[in-house]
């Protein structure tokens, strides 16, 4: 499957990624929220470390890829969320 490239400006840069990338990685449906505790999770947690996914109840071990995914997941959802 070929993942849809998106293109965000962040900071003035233009940034293209792969949609989906992180939830095919983690076995998470594309319906189904990643949500940022995990993504918080996998950012804070050590290459090598294994991780329980609460959506799937499985256990994955954390890549570099994995978590460079994640931080740019938490840094994207932080520009959308609106804090009152």
């Amino acid at each position: 499957m070929a993942y849809e490239k998106q293109t965000v400006k962040l900071d003035g840069e233009k940034i293209t990624f792969k949609q989906g990338a992180l939830h095919k990685q983690l076995g998470i449906p594309m319906d189904k929220d990643v949500g940022r505790p995990l993504m918080k999770k996998i950012s804070e947690s050590e290459v090598g470390d294994m991780i329980m996914i609460p959506q799937t109840k499985k256990k994955v071990k954390v890549n570099a890829l994995m978590k460079k995914r994640a931080v740019f997941g938490l840094t994207l959802s932080k520009g959308s969320s609106k804090k009152k």
